[in-house]
């Protein structure tokens, strides 16, 4: 963070145009305007350095396939912006409406350009408050040079999950940067978009440190007393297992029990320094004042306003530690994917109240593959 102070004008200058893009699509974008083609052509005129270079033309593309059917771009951009409906399934939703419209535009199969990042360019226009400009190439470094454990997959849906954890973790240290806001607040004027959830500058963090910094910054990123990394690729469920031993299950229950509040808390205050002192009290432990069995521990908000359901599990053991989710827990998960949050707290040192972290985001039912006990009913043969 500091070899990007160091260089905060000179990176500034070259990537002022961020905001100045942001800034453009706000202020131009109407989708009930009747002529939705120009529409969308002002709206995205200033994002040339993000979408249209060498050969790669998903702009220029995207107002050609407008210009053809623009009632069927205006649609695919409404369920684009559809927060409603989870962000991959939207994704894809609108990669394969615009391959389908080129098609028909285009029967010699001329590339349509609409991949992962040219759609989270649209996002981050819409929404800048939520989302973060990606690049493929900008996330395979920022791993390597960050250390972070993961490695990307060409065109993978987790590319994107991976990547906005990694946004959050990093907007997180510049939160507590006083130096670098300041410096921020000092370089944006009427013609940039004010960032006030800093997402744009984190991208541009992690960009510089692709591009420009030497890379000395590396490392896990600390939070507090909780460490966050990416969310680590699933594991093969073990298989079951026969041995047979005696396990004192009141004692570890109970030892479960308090390594689980104290997780509890750990998150709790990150979760409070995230949303500011002015809505700390918009945090709230539920397992605590409401107790168990709303399917997560702590709800907190989004800097929209919108809910965060929290749940945390922690283990003292390493990352390949299993943990058990219930069945209320997965349930909620899949009810309310696209504000479910799954805090892994594991490597917990009990003695210096530390632990690692990787945050889900949605639905964990992909993560629960191996059932440990079954409910079993039976029926009266009498009745």
């Amino acid at each position: 963070m500091n070899e990007y102070k160091e260089q905060f004008s000179a990176i500034s200058q070259r990537e002022l145009y961020k905001w100045q893009a942001v800034k453009r699509f706000q202020d131009e974008w109407d989708p009930d305007k009747k002529d939705f083609k120009s529409m969308l052509m002002r709206s995205l005129s200033a994002t040339a350095n993000l979408m249209d270079s060498g050969n790669y033309f998903p702009r220029r593309t995207l107002l050609r396939i407008a210009a053809a059917s623009p009632d069927q771009v205006k649609a695919a951009f409404l369920d684009l912006y559809d927060e409603n409906t989870p962000l991959i399934a939207r994704i894809h939703a609108f990669r394969e409406g615009m391959k389908q419209l080129n098609r028909a535009d285009n029967p010699d199969g001329k590339n349509d350009f609409q991949d992962q990042r040219a759609v989270m360019v649209y996002l981050c226009m819409r929404y800048p408050e939520s989302y973060y400009l990606y690049k493929y190439k900008m996330l395979e470094s920022a791993c390597e040079k960050l250390e972070i454990g993961y490695t990307p997959k060409i065109g993978a849906d987790e590319n994107i999950v991976q990547y906005l954890n990694l946004c959050e973790f990093v907007r997180n240290e510049i939160l507590e940067d006083d130096e670098l806001l300041k410096l921020h607040s000092g370089r944006l004027s009427k013609d940039e978009y004010s960032d006030p959830s800093l997402t744009i500058l984190t991208q541009d963090f992690i960009y510089a440190v692709t591009e420009y910094l030497s890379g000395d910054s590396g490392g896990s990123l600390p939070v507090g007393n909780i460490v966050f990394v990416p969310v680590p690729p699933r594991g093969n469920a073990p298989s079951p297992s026969f041995t047979v031993s005696f396990t004192d299950y009141v004692s570890l229950q109970r030892r479960r029990k308090q390594l689980g509040v104290r997780g509890e808390l750990l998150v709790l205050q990150v979760e409070k320094r995230r949303v500011g002192k002015q809505r700390e009290h918009k945090v709230i432990h539920v397992s605590q004042s409401e107790g168990d069995g709303a399917g997560y521990d702590i709800r907190s908000v989004a800097d929209d306003e919108s809910p965060i359901f929290i749940e945390v599990k922690s283990t003292t053991g390493g990352l390949t530690t299993p943990f058990e989710v219930t069945r209320n827990e997965l349930a909620f998960s899949e009810e309310n994917a696209d504000n479910y949050r799954l805090y892994r707290l594991y490597d917990f040192d009990e003695r210096r109240d530390q632990a690692k972290c990787f945050v889900v985001r949605g639905s964990l039912a992909p993560y629960c593959d191996c059932p440990t006990t079954y409910r079993v009913h039976l029926s009266d043969p009498a009745t």
